[in-house]
């Protein structure tokens, strides 16, 4: 009687495995996004694989892929020049085809993320930005419609209203979280939206965004903008959303 209850145990501890198993996605896309002037020296000959947030970046996509045995992630890298999207073009680089610089404004972007969707439609899909490319994170968020987008990161987002002269003169664009974009369909439209700001820097600050799910202040004493796409603190919530949206 022990050794059948046992034996009924394991088989159910089996299948509850195997259930669970099939439950995580076998492949996970992540577009990442860098903002003016994130191209490394060296983009035009390689990859956008300097910018500010793709270190950190492989860091979680290692935690990602081995989190599963198998598990495959799709990535879509982009950095941007001297141009502000969204007509600006950024350089961006498809895991899929790793040695094949590409270039586009954020409507080509916007084409090659809904034809992944279409290539992997089981792919659970995850958008981070900052800076300029936070303006384009909740472009791209605001025109898919799709199941599969499960996360939005948008790390002090700044909106291409924001050029040098507003720089310079520290207008208000300069100072907030986009506004020119409908923040609630992007919210609609996302599973889940992190925001992250600070306000220390003298020339670039975002703000909260009311809309998104949850807003994180990052606290700094000077020169932040260029360093919280980067920051620990900012990936560890990103790892803690990614991971909490991927388990059954």
């Amino acid at each position: 009687m022990q050794r059948h209850l046992s034996r009924q145990l394991f088989f159910v501890g089996l299948m509850f495995s195997c259930i669970t198993e099939a439950a995580v996605p076998e492949r996970v896309l992540f577009v990442v996004m860098g903002g003016y002037n994130s191209c490394p020296s060296s983009s035009r000959s390689l990859p956008p694989h300097g910018m500010g947030m793709y270190p950190p970046f492989k860091k979680l996509e290692t935690k990602l892929a081995a989190s599963r045995s198998g598990m495959a992630i799709t990535t879509l890298v982009s950095c941007l020049e001297a141009v502000a999207p969204p007509d600006g073009e950024a350089l961006y680089v498809v895991s899929d085809s790793p040695t094949k610089l590409q270039y586009g404004d954020s409507d080509k972007i916007l084409s090659q993320v809904k034809g992944l969707l279409a290539k992997y439609p089981n792919a659970p899909l995850f958008i981070a930005g900052h800076s300029y490319g936070g303006w384009m994170a909740m472009y791209l968020a605001e025109q898919i419609q799709s199941p599969q987008f499960k996360g939005l990161f948008t790390i002090d987002p700044i909106s291409p209203a924001c050029g040098p002269l507003e720089v310079a003169f520290g207008s208000s664009e300069c100072h907030s979280a986009p506004d020119d974009l409908d923040n609630s369909a992007i919210a609609a439209h996302a599973a889940r939206w992190v925001n992250f700001y600070q306000t220390a820097d003298a020339w670039l600050t975002s703000s909260k965004i009311t809309q998104a799910d949850e807003n994180h202040f990052i606290d700094y004493e000077w020169g932040p903008h260029r360093d919280v796409d980067s920051d620990k603190r900012t990936w560890k919530r990103i790892e803690l959303a990614t991971f909490s949206s991927l388990t059954p």
